[in-house]
């Protein structure tokens, strides 16, 4: 995904703290320069290839999902959101796309924004990287977050505070998804959700 459409994806995941940061941070920096700046976020390197890491523990930071604001228009970018957060005094520390939406913009498959329910999630099969088997939910719950697989997530659903819903799952019970393959020609940039063991995000 380039960054120009990086920028106008929604919904947006975001990782937030209520104490401003300096001014200084963000200034004359390109938005990965910027990024990696920040205390949770670092370029890391995996077969040559680099990447940038944020991790973010939900005990300490507010971790948000965003679609429209308080008046029911759309973000649409990671620079509307940040200044819409900057104007009640919260700071965004980093920003992505979250999930997969349709060409009006609405979310395919489960969002949940502020404990609300917006769309439900989509079980069937259909072609394209959100139906390729299994795919996932990444979930935050009363400060705590989680992935699971769609059919799991489905059969017990927890009560959740924000929810979205893509695919495919990338790791599986520490397995890269079956359907990788090591020669598959996608070279397409993508960002992606996981939680570790200790609940980091």
């Amino acid at each position: 995904m380039d960054l120009v459409t990086l920028l106008q994806s929604v919904p947006l995941l975001a990782g937030l703290v209520k104490s401003a940061v300096p001014a200084a941070v963000g200034a004359g920096m390109g938005l990965g320069q910027w990024l990696a700046a920040l205390p949770p976020c670092r370029n890391q390197t995996f077969e040559n290839a680099t990447y940038l890491v944020c991790e973010t523990d939900p005990k300490h930071f507010s971790i948000e999902l965003f679609w429209k604001d308080k008046d029911g228009e759309l973000y649409r970018s990671l620079h509307n959101l940040r200044s819409a957060q900057q104007a009640t005094g919260r700071t965004m520390l980093f920003g992505i796309n979250a999930g997969m939406y349709h060409p009006n913009l609405a979310p395919v498959g489960l969002y949940v924004e502020r404990g609300e329910q917006v769309t439900p999630a989509r079980t069937g099969s259909g072609t394209g990287n959100f139906s390729m088997q299994p795919n996932g939910i990444f979930y935050l719950s009363a400060g705590k977050a989680g992935v699971r697989a769609t059919r799991d997530y489905v059969k017990r659903p927890p009560r959740v505070d924000y929810a979205t819903q893509s695919g495919p799952m990338l790791v599986i019970d520490g397995k890269l998804h079956p359907k990788f393959q090591a020669n598959g020609t996608s070279r397409k940039i993508r960002d992606g959700v996981g939680v570790r063991a200790d609940g980091v995000a």
